[in-house]
């Protein structure tokens, strides 16, 4: 028998309300059933045995068809006491008789409600809650097994991302890699999930390649299954920041053949580039997703709050269309709100440098705003009026060279080209390798011109509009 953890219990049916109310002075565990209405209420007394009766009884009295009759009757030598469904111009009625040794008698009417909702508030009501312990997350301590002191310690000290991706990882995570490997070794690449964890070392750079998309709607998936195809090497690969992804083999042979792949060339029809990891030019971010439109400047000194400021900004990241109202008012000194023109890769510079009359440099930080589902997600599918109109819109520029100009990591306007032409030599292409199971060649369908695999790398040479 569950008891009840508070005392007293109500619920309203329609017009009326019942209450469960324990019986303080009786010598054994009495409660009463008490029929409130508008003008009279009327009680019955029932032991804990005759409430685990009713509760079992109204069970099946919800599920009995509407349509059937319904009588259960409960006797022993001290009382008796039955449930009947009888029918009134409202609808059904629950009607609970107790008659006692002496004979007299005590009733109470439990309305249907609709879709016999009254007869569930009442069998909650007569139900006792019952009692779950919380549950407790155990606290693992580390073993004193020789497997386990014998790997390396886990450093919990904070590190930064570009020291972390340097240094390599201290665990794989099976979430955010995916591992592809020949036929013949595809079954022994992951271990089961109750065996011991044994953490793996960090991962040697010398074996990692950088593997940039040119399109942030490319899937990297589709991009890796491709690169599977077309070499007979096993790898594992950690995507990271919007454009780039860690490409990981057994061995630095086969991350040296792709990194004589020299500027943009096709995996598949996927237009890509392999580089040697770099932690000056790939640590920090240099590419956010965004294909244009209202974008979020910050970090703009106030004396550099002018429109030559907001075109150069503008430039460097493609084109200016228009300047929001409360920049050019400066109403909001925090952040500059431009419109950037349309483009088609799917990629803005994370930071812009500008500069003053002084020769001054200044970083500029770019937030975009997500309109979309998609914008959120690393592997989006766009739609295709957009895609079109976007497509449009690049192809008025130069698909040879790059989009952007960069100084570093941060994109300057084009204006500023001859600003630094001193310190920007242009790379030659170089001449294909003989190894031709790994080089990548051009697919016919690709997404970009096949002229990107003979030289991706023309900084210098983009042109403004």
């Amino acid at each position: 028998m569950a008891y009840f953890k508070s005392l007293p219990r109500s619920c309203k049916i329609e017009r009326k309300e019942f209450v469960l109310l324990l019986d303080k002075y009786a010598k054994h565990t009495h409660y009463w059933l008490t029929e409130t209405g508008a003008h009279k209420a009327f009680s019955i007394e029932v032991s804990p045995r005759d409430l685990d009766w009713i509760r079992s009884t109204l069970k099946s009295l919800i599920e009995t068809p509407s349509s059937n009759r319904f009588f259960l009757e409960n006797r022993d030598s001290e009382h008796c006491i039955w449930i009947r469904k009888t029918r009134n111009g409202k609808g059904c009625i629950a009607e609970i008789f107790r008659v006692d040794n002496k004979n007299r008698k005590s009733c109470i009417l439990v309305p249907e409600g609709p879709e016999k909702s009254g007869w569930v508030s009442f069998l909650s009501m007569i139900t006792p809650k019952v009692e779950t312990k919380a549950k407790i997350r155990p606290s693992f301590l580390p073993r004193s097994s020789p497997e386990i002191h014998s790997s390396s310690p886990i450093d919990y000290h904070k590190r930064s991302y570009a020291k972390a991706v340097t240094e390599g990882r201290p665990s794989i995570s099976s979430d955010s890699s995916e591992s592809y490997a020949s036929s013949d070794s595809s079954d022994s690449s992951h271990s089961s999930g109750n065996s011991p964890r044994n953490f793996p070392s960090p991962v040697s750079l010398e074996n990692t390649v950088v593997l940039v998309r040119r399109f942030f709607h490319d899937d990297w998936y589709k991009i890796l299954q491709n690169l599977r195809k077309q070499i007979e090497e096993s790898f594992t690969y950690n995507a990271f920041h919007a454009e780039k992804a860690l490409v990981h083999f057994n061995s630095n042979v086969p991350a040296n053949l792709l990194c004589q792949n020299r500027g943009w060339t096709t995996v598949g029809k996927y237009t890509v580039r392999f580089e040697k990891w770099n932690p000056a030019s790939h640590a920090s971010p240099k590419l956010i997703p965004s294909y244009g439109g209202w974008t979020t400047f910050r970090g703009i000194p106030l004396n550099l709050w002018n429109m030559k400021t907001f075109q150069q900004i503008g430039k460097a990241c493609g084109g200016l269309i228009k300047v929001a109202e409360e920049t050019k008012t400066a109403s909001n000194l925090i952040e500059a709100k431009l419109k950037i023109r349309y483009n088609y890769s799917g990629f803005l510079p994370a930071y812009v440098k500008i500069f003053d009359q002084e020769g001054n440099k200044f970083v500029v930080q770019t937030i975009t705003h997500s309109e979309g589902k998609w914008l959120m997600e690393r592997n989006v599918r766009l739609h295709g009026t957009f895609k079109r109109q976007a497509a449009a819109s690049f192809d008025e520029f130069n698909p040879d060279s790059e989009q952007f100009l960069f100084d570093g990591m941060e994109a300057i306007s084009p204006d500023l080209q001859n600003t630094f032409s001193g310190s920007r030599k242009s790379i030659s292409p170089e001449q294909p390798s003989t190894l031709k199971s790994v080089i990548i060649k051009p697919a016919r369908d690709a997404t970009s011109p096949p002229s990107l695999n003979e030289e991706g790398s023309r900084r210098l040479t983009f042109h403004p509009n």
